[in-house]
């Protein structure tokens, strides 16, 4: 959502829309750090990722990763190329 949306066109104050977006993705980013993954779990979740039979809902039952966690994860854990190409790979 674009920021510009989240202000307020009266007031000028950002909206309620706003800090809820940025908690949740504070708490995305929490949850992401506070999990302990082995090197055999990271390469298992990255392998998982670029499968294109497995579903985002069998990493979140493996790893307790939401779709969004995820695509957090592989932005962490790969090469900024290596991540757009798996990103664009997703959306198509």
């Amino acid at each position: 959502m674009a920021e510009e949306h989240l202000i307020c066109e009266y007031s000028g104050l950002r909206s309620l829309s706003f800090y809820l977006e940025q908690q949740e993705k504070e708490d995305s980013k929490r949850k992401m750090d506070s999990k302990e993954f082995s090197l055999e779990e990271i390469d298992r979740i990255i392998q998982m990722a670029w499968e294109d039979r497995t579903p985002f809902e069998a990493i979140e039952f493996q790893f307790g990763l939401k779709e969004k966690d995820v695509i957090n994860f592989m932005r962490k854990h790969s090469k900024h190329s290596s991540f757009r190409m798996w990103r664009k790979r997703m959306q198509s």
